[in-house]
């Protein structure tokens, strides 16, 4: 086989024919072509060169796709590649994308392309490149792409590009290069064994790139130029962030991303290598938001083989790191010793991390400075460190505020420790209230000490549940409430323990619902965390009791007198119980089937399940039996109900006082209209005369 003019030729006795076949395509060439790209069925394979200039599919009946010449798509074209389709590329070329390439292989059948050559290497060809319009797109999955100069190239471009779940390797450069971008997203991809990088960023890119829970390792020389900001990377199955190399990583800038809920490190920027010069240096993590990630939060390390492997001109500044495994972790072999410091860890706010706050180990020099580091398992903690310095951080609330192991040392003076009196230490220090710290007095050099903070404290919030019924049946619907909850910022979270082997999880909602499906007895518990996730230390607990239906109120009623006068009062007095024990709050409402007036109509019972009102009875002119009605409400049980008769009586038979009073205004009527009778005839009479 030998290629000829960019055409590859398959057989040696076609070549007179292919040969004249050529000669007329470079003499239609010189003309003005009717159709915009060249396409060739060769056998099993297709070959393809120039330009697509309409909406175009390859698929796996014709794949293998031979690529002789460089090949675009037009702007507003669509090029898609069908599962299980291999593209290959010729010595130097390139696929360039001005409109969209939508390339969605499956996992048990991805798309590849590679190079063309019997024996591949890397650097065969060149890229896929993509640079188009806002309106055009990139989609890759489950896409192999191998052999290149630069797998993928992103150039120039806003419009979408979405790389997930493909394999970027064995390229001469970069597995990815990307300039200028500004809408790129690589996700569960493993970007190895590159040249140089495995990820490329150049020009001026500052955001809009979002790299998930990607393996990007092994990559011989370098990871550099990399900005990744701004995005939310949240429930990975490991690193949220990973940025892995086997030489140096440097110029790396991670800020303002929120990165949460992943199995493995929040941000993890690691070089493992067999060089002695592999290092990480020239970047920053600022700004984040890392929070619940099941290892570190942020996880800066070097690995090497010897002891040269370096960390400097690194910093962590201003990241908020809560509720992981370790907060800030920090480790390589060697010191330079032309810098004063390796890294600086400054302004963040470290807390509620269930192991370390920040971790420093191996031979590297750290600036801890200006920190809160609470509520940590251990607040600082240096294994093998030298000559390191914390000061001015307010460390308090740990289990054990700072500790050096294996010949660390750190100069802490000027730190508050949770008190006035600060640390504790059982020899130097035995009556300080604060964080208990280790140490000899000099590796451990901890005075003086600040006796008042340098930034506000946070303190615990407190939990307070509240439920809308103590008693309730099987299936019935429970009101669980806890926005009574406090804490000196605002409480962020809430965990309602149902004590039935359900629980609300942590959820921002301060009230929920449950119902229970067995009769018991359950004490529900409720704890809070505030916005630092720190959890209330008390545990609130209320007892609810589930029956299989709800017990009744018994109610009784008694009136005093029983016997009265028209308008007389008589005392009515309720005492309601659930057959046994009072019961308080009771809503207690009366009525009565002849009138009169009760005073309160309505209320509650008090602690000894008593309520009591005046009945003041109506004005009757005859004996009458009032019956009074008192209904009992209360939401754990059934209503219950009973009745009194008050009897009224008028014992001179007529009263006529009585009489003329509750007729009163029929007789001022009456009267009215004789007065105003007499008057009309005195007027007549007043006339005549």
């Amino acid at each position: 086989m030998r290629k000829n003019s960019g055409i590859y030729m398959y057989e040696e006795s076609m070549l007179q024919k292919l040969g004249a076949i050529l000669v007329l395509l470079m003499i239609l060439g010189s003309f003005e072509m009717p159709f915009s790209f060249v396409f060739y069925e060769t056998g099993p394979s297709s070959t393809y060169g120039g330009r697509i200039a309409e909406d175009t599919t390859w698929t796996p009946a014709q794949s293998p796709y031979i690529i002789t010449t460089d090949c675009s798509v037009d702007s507003g074209i669509t090029l898609t590649v069908e599962p299980g389709v291999v593209v290959k590329f010729g010595t130097g070329l390139s696929l360039t994308v001005y409109g969209s390439l939508r390339a969605m292989g499956t996992e048990s059948n991805p798309i590849t392309f590679t190079s063309n050559r019997p024996q591949p290497a890397a650097g065969d060809w060149s890229t896929i490149r993509f640079t188009a319009a806002p309106s055009e797109s990139l989609t890759m999955r489950y896409c192999v792409v191998e052999y290149a100069v630069n797998g993928i190239t992103v150039y120039h471009t806003v419009a979408r590009v979405i790389v997930e779940s493909s394999y970027l390797s064995n390229n001469s450069h970069s597995g990815m290069h990307i300039g200028d971008p500004s809408n790129v997203l690589v996700r569960a991809s493993s970007l190895m064994f590159n040249g140089a990088h495995g990820i490329s960023i150049t020009g001026l890119a500052t955001s809009g790139v979002t790299l998930i829970d990607n393996n990007i390792s092994f990559n011989d020389a370098f990871v550099n130029e990399i900005t990744i900001s701004d995005n939310n990377i949240s429930s990975n199955g490991e690193d949220g962030l990973q940025i892995f190399s086997s030489g140096t990583i440097f110029d790396v800038r991670v800020s303002g991303n929120n990165v949460s809920y992943n199995d493995g490190n929040g941000i993890n920027l690691e070089v493992s290598s067999f060089s002695d010069d592999s290092a990480i240096y020239n970047s920053d993590v600022s700004g984040n938001i890392v929070s619940f990630n099941s290892k570190s939060g942020i996880y800066v390390h070097v690995r090497d083989q010897g002891d040269e492997g370096s960390i400097h001109d690194v910093t962590v500044l201003d990241n908020i790191v809560l509720s992981n495994m370790d907060g800030i972790s920090l480790s390589a072999r060697k010191h330079l010793e032309e810098e004063v410091f390796d890294t600086l860890a400054g302004g963040n706010s470290v807390s509620a991390n269930s192991h370390r706050g920040i971790f420093v180990l191996g031979n590297i020099r750290t600036n801890v400075t200006a920190n809160s580091i609470s509520y940590n398992g251990y607040g600082v903690f240096y294994e093998e460190s030298a000559d390191n310095v914390a000061n001015h951080n307010d460390i308090y609330n740990n289990s054990h505020g700072m500790i050096v192991s294996d010949g660390a040392t750190v100069n802490a003076e000027h730190n508050y420790w949770g008190d006035t009196t600060g640390p504790y230490h059982e020899l130097q220090n035995p009556g300080g209230n604060g964080n208990p710290i280790n140490g000899n007095g000099t590796d451990l050099d901890f005075e003086p000490f600040l006796s008042t903070p340098i930034g506000p404290i946070n303190k615990r919030p407190v939990a307070n549940l509240m439920l809308n019924r103590k008693i309730a049946t099987v299936n019935e619907i429970v009101t669980f409430d806890g926005s009574a909850s406090s804490d000196d910022g605002r409480v962020y979270k809430y965990l309602f323990d149902f004590k039935d082997g359900f629980n609300s999880g942590w959820t921002t909602l301060s009230t929920v619902t449950h119902s229970y499906i067995r009769v018991g007895i359950y004490n529900v518990s409720l704890m809070v965390m505030d916005e630092y996730t720190v959890t209330s230390e008390n545990v609130e607990i209320e007892v609810i009791s589930i029956m299989d239906q709800l017990p009744s109120l018994t109610v009784s009623v008694e009136a005093g007198p029983d016997t009265v006068q028209p308008g007389e009062n008589s005392t009515i007095s309720v005492y309601v119980t659930d057959g046994e024990s009072p019961i308080d709050g009771t809503a207690i409402s009366l009525s009565s089937n002849k009138g009169g007036a009760f005073s309160p109509e309505t209320g509650h019972t008090d602690i000894n399940g008593q309520f009591t009102c005046i009945f003041t009875a109506p004005l009757i002119t005859q004996r009458i039996e009032c019956i009074i009605t008192v209904n009992a409400t209360k939401a754990e049980y059934l209503g219950g109900q009973d009745q009194v008769t008050v009897v009224i009586l008028n014992e001179g038979g007529l009263d006529v006082w009585t009489f003329l009073w509750s007729n009163s205004w029929i007789l001022v009527g009456i009267l009215g209209v004789v007065l105003l009778f007499l008057v009309v005839v005195a007027r007549k009479r007043s006339r005549k005369t």
